[in-house]
């Protein structure tokens, strides 16, 4: 008698490890971007932290307001660098493999009582099926808000954005 397999057994196989791999890539793609938001997590309190330490009147305007702020509070931003891009922030950006960030100042903020710094993360490189940006804003006051941007159409951005509800992140729809 010969053994082996038969072509149901093999299907069989086949067709577990597919299901399987369905249902394990998605949580694996959120696994990642939430380990990829530890990092700009760490960075968005450094910025804080340099905010609360420098204070902010005094580096208002354009230019390199948040490397100024965290030059003066000793601190640096982990896993990049600082590139001039402007792209109309007209402060520069900070680069990693997996983010740039663009930060800015206001004195008059339309829905906050005093000034606030504001970042924009947005997701680059290997990141590309990463959510549209990630908003962060943070008076001297302590107030803070975190949003996750996605674009309304992509239902995988919607998904890691709603991974991040959380950690205290609402979510906006953009198209």
């Amino acid at each position: 008698m010969k053994k082996g397999f038969t072509l149901i057994e093999l299907l069989v196989v086949v067709l577990i490890i597919g299901i399987l791999s369905a249902v394990a890539l998605p949580q694996y793609r959120k696994a990642v971007f939430r380990a990829r938001m530890a990092e700009v997590l760490v960075n968005w309190d450094t910025i804080k932290k340099a905010t609360q330490i420098a204070g902010m009147n005094e580096y208002y305007g354009s230019g390199s307001y948040i490397p100024k702020v965290l030059q003066a509070a000793g601190l640096d931003l982990q896993g990049g660098e600082w590139a001039s891009q402007g792209a109309g922030w007209g402060d520069r950006w900070y680069s990693t493999d997996n983010w740039y960030y663009a930060c800015s100042y206001s004195y008059s903020p339309p829905s906050f009582s005093k000034p606030y710094v504001y970042c924009g993360v947005t997701a680059q490189g290997g990141n590309t099926e990463s959510v549209k940006r990630i908003q962060l804003h943070y008076t001297m006051g302590g107030e803070e808000r975190r949003q996750c941007v996605y674009v309304s159409s992509d239902k995988t951005q919607k998904a890691m954005c709603d991974a991040l509800k959380g950690d205290g992140f609402s979510t906006i729809a953009s198209s």
